[in-house]
């Protein structure tokens, strides 16, 4: 499992209004092949990040590229900055599923 980090600093509008404009993104990184999951978080100050998680490197990786384009297009009024990004595998996780999973 590889995992994409996007970090953006100095966003301005509200939450409500980032969240749904970023909501439309996730259609475009679903076609991604090996596509897991995707988050957007408010860090608050101005500070945002999303997670893109994958099956493989090359679908972490194709995520970055179609999330940045699409921030310039459409999102760029609240994102002046691009992001600082970080690819690279999963070492470890977990998951509500993968504790229940175990067993007593």
């Amino acid at each position: 499992m590889y995992m994409a980090i996007r970090r953006y600093a100095g966003a301005t509008g509200t939450p409500d209004e980032i969240g749904r404009g970023a909501q439309a993104a996730v259609l475009s990184l679903q076609e991604v092949p090996g596509f897991v999951s995707w988050y957007l978080l408010d860090a608050g100050d101005g500070n945002w990040a999303s997670v893109s998680i994958f099956d493989s490197r090359s679908g972490a990786e194709e995520s970055t590229r179609i999330a940045v384009a699409y921030v310039r297009q459409h999102l760029a009024k609240y994102f002046p900055s691009p992001p600082e990004v970080t690819v690279g595998v999963v070492a470890a996780h977990g998951t509500r599923s993968s504790r229940e999973g175990r067993g007593s």
